[in-house]
């Protein structure tokens, strides 16, 4: 059920929309600055 998925499952797209104020190289360490 994709209303009961845990944050574990939830892709980055999700996370983004969920903290757009965090940079992708902070939640992806081999994201080239």
């Amino acid at each position: 059920d994709p209303t009961v998925r845990p944050l574990v499952e939830h892709d980055s797209k999700s996370l983004q929309h969920m903290l757009p104020e965090i940079p992708l190289w902070v939640k992806n360490p081999d994201y080239e600055r």
